[in-house]
């Protein structure tokens, strides 16, 4: 789990402001049932003995602004980083705080 944390770091670092980054919290959840409805915070988070799959989610806020990227399967560090990447300028830029801005 502290992996996963590790190889999308540098994507925060490099789409968000430095005030961005200061309010934006992660965690690493798993979908179960009965938690589609749910508020982020609400899911149960994971511990480091628990298996990454395709149910895991690597949640964030930012500000009140939520998003996610969803495991994908048997991704090399170097997929997960520019998918991670990609999706979060598309949450950025439909966020409150970044509407409309495409970040490098």
């Amino acid at each position: 789990m502290g992996e996963m944390l590790d190889v999308v770091a540098p994507a925060l670092r490099e789409i968000l402001s430095v005030e961005e980054l200061a309010a934006t919290s992660t965690r690493v959840i798993r979908q179960t049932a009965g938690h589609s409805m749910l508020t982020l915070e609400d899911w149960p988070t994971l511990t480091a003995d628990d298996q990454l799959d395709d149910e895991t989610l690597l949640a964030f806020q930012t500000f009140d602004d939520q998003g996610g990227s969803w495991m994908q399967g048997r991704e090399t560090a170097t997929q997960m980083y520019k998918r991670f990447r990609s999706e979060l300028q598309d949450f950025v830029a439909e966020s409150k705080f970044g509407w409309g801005q495409l970040r490098p």
